[in-house]
């Protein structure tokens, strides 16, 4: 791009980019879709840092869960109580896996 403003005789201080995430602009399934494609590729990542460092890694994985997860039960009461038995058995069952590697 510089040298095509060059080429035309401007003078450049300097060039500069900015590179933005505009978003998708897909909705519904094809937005879930998405999202899912994106986490399966976080997956070989997270794998290395397991093999690495397992302790440090579940505990930021169940750390980043909670959070992602927490205004999914809080949205509603009724989403709260439908779903607070499967959020207590998996945060039980992510301790144990934690307390087990230690």
């Amino acid at each position: 791009m510089a040298r095509q403003l060059l080429e035309m005789g401007k003078e450049i201080k300097m060039l500069g980019i900015f590179d933005t995430y505009a978003g998708s602009s897909a909705t519904g399934m094809e937005k879930v879709k998405e999202k899912i494609v994106r986490q399966l590729k976080k997956g070989p990542f997270i794998a290395k840092l397991f093999l690495d460092n397992p302790m440090q890694t579940l505990s930021y994985q169940l750390k980043i869960s909670k959070r992602k997860l927490k205004p999914v039960f809080l949205k509603t009461k009724k989403l709260t109580k439908r779903f607070s038995p499967i959020k207590e058995r998996f945060t039980k069952a992510m301790n144990l896996l934690i307390e087990n590697i230690s």
